[in-house]
């Protein structure tokens, strides 16, 4: 299960960097927090996974469509 979610994560920062690439050059980035205070990969995993119902909500799934436009200059 840790897998799939870490492959969704990872899906999904892809599609936000693609759609916001823009914004970002326009915008200053804050300053990077000390690495001490940055959550965990799996804590944020964890938090993912609880905030699309838990895990045996994600379990009940079996398909998922999605429809877009993807451009690459």
């Amino acid at each position: 299960m840790r897998q799939k979610a870490k492959l969704a994560l990872l899906g999904l920062v892809l599609v936000a960097a693609a759609s916001g690439s823009a914004t970002a050059q326009e915008t200053k980035a804050p300053a990077p927090k000390p690495a001490s205070a940055l959550p965990s990969v799996d804590q944020i995993l964890d938090k993912y996974v609880q905030a699309l119902g838990g895990k045996a909500a994600i379990e009940k799934l079996n398909s998922r469509v999605t429809k877009g436009k993807f451009e690459v200059p």
